[in-house]
């Protein structure tokens, strides 16, 4: 059930009027990910919609496929490099342009691509790694503002594939007052171990929600796998969304 999409939330914030057009046209690829793609098309317009009203020149995403992550979990390697192998050709194909992520394990996966065997030269990886941006990153640059429906009280978990550098959070702690982060506990998703072990990833998800104290009812996070997660585990009229969930584009 936590993998349907949610009835549209009254937005908290979004770009402010007259916002910079701080990519002067620049050419970018939106890196969604499979959850966002397949199961959260609302998070994929509305950040194409930021992309668009932040000046960039949007390019066409149909020759993405998976980052490859959740194979790799699995111990497909051979399908984690054939993944990677077709995104890159792909992002070569099209002149190696910025690419625009807004799952932080899809961004862990894409990071890694430089480790994987034969796939990047050491110059070509450093183009890459380059390229690779949160859309948090370039939001930090934008002027934004609130909207009335902020609640009173709401919290923030950490994906643990940020690797303590949460890109996502220090942006949403300078755009939204009062954010409170929650215990930086693991979700307990962890790609296929949800579905290898899940007596021990339901316990995980339950103890992550406690981290969070009793009072509060919303929990945003920057990941696809944790969003899913922790809306699957919450307690009783509390719920989980992408922050994108309740961003006005």
């Amino acid at each position: 059930l936590s993998m349907n999409e949610r009835a549209p939330r009254k937005p908290w914030f979004g770009l402010a009027q007259g916002a910079s057009k701080i990519f002067a046209d620049t050419p970018a690829l939106l890196f969604g990910g499979c959850t966002a793609v397949r199961l959260r098309p609302s998070w994929m317009k509305k950040a194409e919609k930021t992309l668009t009203g932040l000046g960039a020149r949007l390019i066409e995403a149909t020759g993405l496929v998976c980052c490859g992550g959740t194979y790799k979990h699995a111990g497909m390697c051979q399908s984690a490099a054939e993944a990677a192998q077709t995104n890159l050709n792909y992002w070569r194909s099209l002149g190696r342009p910025k690419v625009i992520t807004i799952c932080a394990s899809c961004l862990r996966s894409l990071r890694h691509y430089p480790d994987m065997p034969g796939l990047l030269n050491t110059a070509e990886a450093k183009i890459w790694m380059e390229a690779l941006t949160p859309l948090s990153d370039c939001l930090q640059k934008a002027e934004t503002a609130l909207t009335p429906h902020v609640p009173e009280s709401y919290s923030y978990h950490s994906p643990c594939h940020w690797g303590g550098k949460d890109a996502d959070m220090l942006w949403l702690e300078k755009a939204l007052p009062g954010l409170r982060k929650g215990k930086t506990l693991c979700c307990g998703f962890g790609g296929v171990f949800k579905l290898m072990n899940p007596l021990l990833s339901r316990s995980m998800a339950e103890k992550c929600w406690k981290g969070f104290g009793p009072t509060v009812n919303t929990v945003l996070t920057g990941c696809s796998g944790c969003s899913m997660q922790l809306a699957a585990h919450a307690p009783q009229n509390a719920e989980t969304l992408h922050w994108l969930d309740i961003w006005c584009a």
